[in-house]
């Protein structure tokens, strides 16, 4: 019945939340944020610094966040630029995985006498018991 009468969208708009941000123009995020503004406005970090503030009110207040790939490219972003990181920077080779593979037939050298009693006594006759 509800889906019947909710059918038109424009009779269910009243029912949507409608967004509004409200900044504290004396909040020192929002005078950092204008004052980078003014002296750079191309700058890539500032924009997303501003669309991550907007995400940030938006997801506190309910709303879903409206392209979520986007969200976490930008969070990961800032998290490179707060840890002065470049945005490119690549994944180092693992340099642990290489020492371990040296390290590992020292390993199974020391392991290989271990099994091979392990395997003898599997493979060696086992007494015979006398049944009850």
């Amino acid at each position: 019945m509800k889906a019947q009468a909710l059918n038109d969208q424009g009779r269910s708009s009243h029912m949507l939340a409608k967004r509004t941000l409200e900044l504290n123009y004396r909040h020192p995020i929002v005078q950092e944020l204008h004052a980078r503004v003014q002296a750079d406005s191309e700058d890539v970090t500032v924009r997303d610094l501003s669309r991550l503030l907007y995400d940030a009110a938006a997801l506190n207040s309910g709303f879903a966040v409206d392209d979520s790939k986007d969200f976490g490219d930008r969070v990961y972003r800032v998290i490179a630029s707060g840890l002065n990181l470049k945005a490119d920077a690549t994944v180092a080779e693992d340099v642990e995985e290489a020492e371990e593979e040296e390290a590992e037939p020292a390993e199974a050298q020391e392991a290989a006498p271990e099994e091979a009693e392990e395997v003898a006594e599997a493979e060696a006759p086992k007494p015979k018991h006398d049944e009850l």
